[in-house]
């Protein structure tokens, strides 16, 4: 199966925080035989969740994986 990974997060983008999500889970997924296709960073913003989220599923891929609030910020989507 292919699979994309959506990680939302300002920290991120930044390099103040790891993206430890999509690694863990990366790796994770690919032991079971996944094919991780895309790792897509987009800030903490409606703006930018949004058109990622339909940047990955308008591939059609059957499945995508959301991974968020890593940082310390008070409003986390």
């Amino acid at each position: 199966m292919k699979v994309p990974i959506l990680c939302i997060g300002n920290e991120l983008l930044s390099g103040k925080t790891l993206n430890t999500n999509a690694s863990w889970i990366s790796r994770k997924l690919s032991d079971i035989g996944c094919d991780i296709v895309e790792h897509l960073v987009v800030p903490d913003k409606k703006e930018t969740i949004i058109p990622g989220l339909e940047h990955l599923t308008i591939k059609n891929l059957g499945c995508v994986i959301i991974t968020g609030g890593l940082g310390p910020q008070m409003m986390n989507y």
